[in-house]
């Protein structure tokens, strides 16, 4: 049987059957995620590792939106590497926070994106039933999480505070979505990444609150 297949089952838990595929890219996601809040160059490579194994358990379970966005974190990958090897330390930049009317603005592009994204998503099968033999599951909510993570990376590029409520939003249904996949260990893992997305926010809006107060 093919080792990253999903029905190459480690071990069970109370009956269900976890694959390799799906237990090696949850620790090398959890893995990953610890490393960057430690500020480790490692985060990089581990992260690309991880990203390669998720596409093909997402492919395998027809999360199609979900495959597409580990090809945009495996460039991103490559592009936080580069960067984090030309200097000895990311840039400890300044937090900020978005106008209300950049705020909205970005909600609107997120949702018409997602739309599309979603219409994209749930005729993949149509127009390329070689590659995609069934129709995507959750469609438009799979594309949905997925242009909200392209956005909450671009915001957390630009040090906006708004990045952590959309990444909390993404583990949010991320949880449920993979529950009902029965991709419990990823539940499991965006159940940890909410943790984490929580302890940003409140981490960041302190920062910003202590920054505010030294100009003023």
């Amino acid at each position: 049987m093919n080792f990253f297949s999903v029905e190459n089952i480690a071990f069970s838990i109370l009956g269900y059957g976890v694959s390799w595929i799906e237990f090696l890219g949850t620790i090398l996601n959890l893995w990953s995620v610890w490393l960057m809040t430690r500020n480790r160059i490692l985060t990089w490579p581990v992260g690309i590792v991880a990203v390669v194994i998720s596409f093909w358990l997402f492919y395998q379970s027809r999360l199609y939106a979900d495959c597409f966005e580990q090809i945009y974190y495996f460039f991103t990958g490559f592009w936080g590497w580069l960067l984090w090897r030309q200097s000895a330390a990311p840039n400890g930049g300044t937090i900020l926070r978005n106008t209300p009317k950049q705020n909205v603005a970005i909600i609107a592009i997120l949702a018409i994106v997602s739309v599309f994204a979603g219409w994209a998503n749930s005729n993949l099968h149509l127009w390329s039933p070689r590659f995609f033999a069934e129709a995507a599951s959750f469609a438009y909510l799979d594309a949905t999480t997925t242009i909200m993570s392209f956005g909450a990376q671009i915001l957390m590029a630009r040090r906006r505070v708004e990045c952590w409520p959309i990444w909390i939003a993404v583990d949010v249904i991320g949880i449920w979505l993979y529950w009902q996949k029965e991709l419990f260990f990823y539940s499991a893992q965006y159940a940890v990444f909410l943790v984490l997305a929580t302890v940003g926010l409140i981490s960041w809006m302190k920062q910003m609150c202590a920054a505010s107060i030294e100009e003023a």
